[in-house]
């Protein structure tokens, strides 16, 4: 995370999106969140909130989303 987030730092004009993801095991309910759109949803937003606290990059060019089980990056096959 830290060399694309010091790439980006050093282009401070480039807005970008950090997205969660899960896999469609369905989340038993922990806390506030609900499900598993809820959980990839708190996963970027960590991410982003990273990018800022640690990395120094502007908020304001991050847009955290939640994809959920809903556009899976990798299937099922392994734990």
């Amino acid at each position: 995370m830290g060399k694309r987030a010091r790439a980006s730092k050093n282009q401070p004009n480039i807005e970008f999106m950090v997205e969660g993801h899960t896999d469609n095991v369905p989340f038993r309910k922990k806390g506030d969140l609900l499900d598993n759109w809820d959980l990839s949803v708190k996963r970027a937003t960590t991410i982003a909130r990273l990018l800022h606290t640690e990395y120094g990059l502007d908020p304001a060019h991050i847009t955290a989303a939640g994809r959920g089980e809903f556009q899976p990056v990798a299937d099922n096959d392994t734990k």
